[in-house]
């Protein structure tokens, strides 16, 4: 009879840590730290240098930006939004775009 208790408590102990084993890995799923690469995507895909622009009727040059070696220019016209890329970073978006 001594023996059965005492197996009864092991595996009550033993439920107990698997319970609090997974209620913090189920409630707690992002304290692991991210490794290098996701570090770097994160770090590359933001927008630097943020600039916006006011044109005559909202027309011709509103944003420009920069995401890693790339420079971006929204431009908006009769059509929609053009999205030019400029290679080089010390570029500057021209006002209106070519035709």
């Amino acid at each position: 009879m001594y023996s059965i208790s005492l197996y009864l408590k092991l595996v009550n102990k033993a439920m107990f840590v698997i319970s609090l084993i997974f209620i913090s890995i189920f409630f707690f799923p992002n304290v692991v730290p991210a490794n290098n690469e996701q570090l770097k995507d994160s770090r590359i895909k933001t927008n630097k240098n943020v600039k916006t622009y006011s044109g005559p009727m909202g027309m011709g040059l509103i944003k420009s930006f920069e995401i890693g070696n790339v420079k971006k220019c929204v431009y908006n016209t009769i059509s929609g939004q053009i999205t030019v890329d400029l290679e080089e970073k010390k570029k500057i978006c021209p006002r209106s775009i070519e035709k």
